[in-house]
């Protein structure tokens, strides 16, 4: 049983070897950490509204490919834009203060315990 505990994600994807990890994420949300991303506070393409904008829909689109396929998708609400209603701005931050991603971030792990020559070692791994 440890052994398939050790294995789920590998097992779940019919992969017999190493690989890129599907949970990954595929936005580089580095970038967004700083005011170079954008270029002034307006709607226009480069502004800060709109590259926040398309970041959040890129992430919600992201998790989107991740829910069960019995589960139906509800949007998360947009970022807006510069003169966006009090209520739909109070509506992005409720809903995404409370956002929880459906991902794994395993590849994000200093050790990795499939790794490990013995049990002892694994251990010691997933400890820390």
């Amino acid at each position: 049983r440890a052994w398939y505990d050790a294995h789920r994600e590998q097992i779940l994807r019919g992969d017999d070897g190493p690989g890129e990890d599907p949970f990954k994420t595929k936005i580089n949300l580095y970038k967004y950490f700083s005011v170079s991303c954008f270029e002034g506070f307006g709607d226009d393409s480069q502004g800060f509204f709109a590259v926040y904008r398309e970041l959040f829909e890129a992430i919600d689109a992201e998790e989107e490919q991740w829910e069960d396929a019995d589960e139906e998708h509800v949007a998360m609400p947009p970022f807006g834009r510069s003169d966006a209603e009090w209520a739909d701005v109070a509506a992005f931050y409720r809903n995404w203060l409370e956002f929880c991603s459906r991902k794994a971030f395993g590849h994000a792990d200093q050790w990795n315990p499939k790794e490990a020559q013995n049990r002892q070692v694994r251990r010691a791994m997933e400890q820390e």
